[in-house]
């Protein structure tokens, strides 16, 4: 099993906290959302993070998932990437509920964050007048 944690900025956190337990009813063990305030210091935020990452086995693999890539979020999960941390930024809902759900089912971080990767791109749909034949 793969752990998870979704740091963003205050808000879309507790956003994607509720998504969570509207699909899934709870939120599941290995995730840790982290909610990152508008008037945090950086140090403070990677207190924050220390503290989340201490929730989870040192030797576990964990998908770090952030909202924007280069703003306060993803620059502080940054420093804490290594061998068995990856960062994947832009986090949108399909990828949110891919993670998810196949978090519990694999072993490898590269694997997942592959898979969670994909699902950011096929979950992004183009729905118009043109493509869809109807004349409205």
């Amino acid at each position: 099993m793969i752990n998870l944690m979704i740091v963003a900025h205050e808000g879309i956190a507790q956003a994607y906290t509720s998504l969570i337990r509207h699909i899934f009813g709870l939120l599941p063990d290995n995730i840790m959302v982290v909610e990152i305030g508008s008037h945090e210091s950086a140090d403070g935020v990677s207190n924050k993070f220390e503290q989340a990452l201490a929730r989870f086995d040192v030797k576990s693999d964990i998908l770090i998932l952030t909202d924007i890539f280069g703003a306060t979020p993803c620059n502080v999960a940054q420093k804490f990437v290594c061998h068995n941390r990856i960062l994947l930024t832009g986090l949108n809902a399909p990828m949110m509920i891919k993670a998810i759900q196949n978090a519990p089912l694999r072993n490898d971080v590269n694997v997942l964050a592959d898979e969670v990767k994909a699902s950011a791109i096929t979950g992004v749909m183009l729905v118009s007048h043109q493509n869809t034949g109807n004349p409205i």
